[in-house]
């Protein structure tokens, strides 16, 4: 058992002032089997327009979507180098709060009036086990039959098809659950041999039949193709975002996906095809869908404005003190896989 410590901060600089800004914010682990909220918090500031003529462009009314917080970050123009206490942020009243039709915890980031900045900060300790990698949803919130609905990320396209009759996969059907659970791991290493990690090669619009084409792309894409092989062999699967602690204290990756399979007799079973290994205490969980778009960390849209945006994201994981379990620590350090 672990009790991990996160603060993860997410910056949007805007070149000239933002008319208005709607995002939907998926930021607070869920309270489920093999993990505890015991604490959490997610505040928004605004930095506000100063005059008009420190900026050359008036503010437009066109509409841009907000960029997810899984794209590749950047370090904000006006921020390099600043301390946040001078930047000039100001506290925003407190985000209204409502649960997904998938459970997940979202809160509602309305701005009306100029701005040239935001900041979300989400803080909090999360309690985790090893029930992460084996579990019944509690309670469950949809039918299993529902994860079996394809998406257009996750259709099982000819490039899925392939990559299906390639691993001679078709007779799952008959096999028991610990069979089961062992193709399952078996297909996890194959999608990790087949699609290299490779940053840039994809985006978040790359379908799971693209990322097998390419051969490479980075989490959200192993995860999409592992969803679609496993649907498509009539198992139901979704899609995970959440946290990594790497096992060592400092900045991390903005966010890591990984996969939930449904087999009869055992429950949900987790693989993380990225690192090909099955998750740990190290992994929390935030937010599950059918894929990364039911998902994604930060998800709207702005009126006004450049037609881009500069994204900052700074995500920071330690362990609390003396909360290690055991079974987590190997030589001192927690064992625990690379993030992708």
């Amino acid at each position: 058992m672990m009790r991990l410590r996160i603060r993860h901060v997410t910056t949007y600089d805007y070149a000239s002032p933002v008319a208005a800004t709607t995002q939907l914010v998926r930021m607070t682990p869920r309270n489920d089997p093999g993990q505890r909220v015991l604490e959490w918090n997610v505040r928004l500031e605004v930095l506000p327009s100063p005059s008009r003529s420190l900026h050359q462009p008036p503010v437009s009314d066109e509409i841009w979507p907000s960029r997810a917080m899984s794209d590749p970050p950047t370090i904000p123009r006006n921020h390099r180098g600043m301390d946040e206490a001078h930047l000039g942020y100001a506290s925003a009243p407190d985000l209204t709060a409502n649960d997904d039709g998938y459970g997940n915890r979202t809160h509602l980031v309305a701005i009306v009036g100029p701005h040239v900045g935001t900041r979300l900060v989400a803080t909090g300790v999360v309690e985790t086990s090893a029930l992460h990698h084996v579990f019944q949803d509690r309670p469950p919130s949809l039918p299993t039959s529902f994860w079996l609905r394809p998406t257009p990320h996750t259709r099982a396209g000819p490039e899925v098809a392939q990559f299906v009759r390639e691993g001679v996969f078709g007779s799952w059907s008959m096999a028991g659950p610990e069979s089961h659970e062992k193709r399952l791991v078996d297909l996890m290493h194959r999608v990790r041999e087949r699609v290299d990690f490779r940053v840039g090669a994809t985006d978040v619009l790359t379908t799971a039949d693209e990322s097998l084409r390419k051969g490479a792309g980075v989490c959200q894409d192993h995860a999409h193709v592992m969803i679609a092989v496993a649907r498509s062999l009539g198992i139901p699967a979704r899609y995970v975002s959440g946290y990594l602690w790497p096992g060592h204290q400092g900045l991390t990756q903005a966010s890591h996906a990984w996969v939930d399979a449904y087999v009869p007799g055992l429950g949900w079973l987790s693989f993380d095809p990225a690192n090909a290994c099955r998750p740990t205490s190290s992994y929390v969980r935030v937010a599950v869908g059918l894929d990364y778009f039911d998902a994604p960390p930060v998800r709207g849209v702005r009126r006004g404005g450049p037609r881009k945006e500069e994204l900052g994201v700074s995500v920071v994981i330690s362990p609390e003190p003396r909360a290690w379990g055991a079974a987590a620590v190997e030589g001192g350090v927690v064992a625990g896989p690379v993030p992708h």
